[in-house]
């Protein structure tokens, strides 16, 4: 599976994610890419124009490509579309109509930008998995050490329960679980988002990301 990324149109997303994890410039969006579910993908960032003077060189795995002053990103983007093998195995990442069809056209799909970023700062399952489950376990004496605890002091006291206030029990009455109203304005040729399916949770489910191991 393969991205094309249109670079501007996606750093032009300043909405999505959080001051700490913004992403500047076309370089900052490359590293992003390497240690992101992508990493072992084929990447493309497509730029408009050349870069500028203040843009952080980038020579990483990750392909980033600049469209040239005769040029723009869109008309590479759909070069690069036209010119690919298996479309069908290929992402365009747009907000813009005119890539969306293009990747229609030839059967690849078309991801939101928000998507993408959203899915960009998410970590995988592979990676949760190996952080929640270190495979050295520091020696107990070296917590001990560190948090200045008496290993022969005895246990704190338990303390009492809170008391929970009383409720009243139903009268044989389930409560419905509230209605997602559908989402239909996804593009896609692969079957497309389930009722009620947000377009995060789709994109999600075709990484494998919730089925337990990733797909792509």
């Amino acid at each position: 599976m393969a991205l094309i990324i249109d670079a501007y149109n996606v750093l032009h997303c300043t909405h999505v994610l959080p001051d700490w994890c913004a992403i500047h410039c076309p370089a900052h969006l490359c590293l992003a890419l390497e240690s992101s579910r992508f990493a072992h993908q084929r990447c493309v960032v497509v730029c408009d124009g050349a870069p500028k003077p203040l843009d952080i060189e980038y020579t990483g795995p990750v392909e980033l490509r600049y469209s040239g002053h005769a040029s723009d990103a869109d008309t590479v983007i759909e070069q690069l579309i036209d010119a690919d093998h298996s479309p069908r195995r290929l992402i365009v990442v747009s907000n813009d109509r005119r890539l969306m069809t293009a990747a229609r056209r030839r059967r690849a799909r078309s991801m939101t930008s928000e998507a993408f970023l959203h899915l960009l700062v998410t970590p995988s399952k592979r990676d949760a998995d190996h952080d929640a489950k270190p495979t050295v376990v520091p020696n107990p004496d070296y917590w001990l050490e560190q948090f200045q605890l008496d290993p022969d002091a005895p246990p704190p006291p338990e303390s009492e329960p809170e008391h929970e206030p009383d409720i009243p029990p139903s009268r044989g009455r389930a409560i419905a679980p509230p209605r997602v109203p559908p989402s239909n304005d996804i593009p896609s040729t692969s079957g497309g988002p389930r009722p009620g399916e947000s377009e995060i949770d789709y994109w999600l489910r075709e990484f494998g990301f919730t089925d337990g191991e990733e797909k792509i």
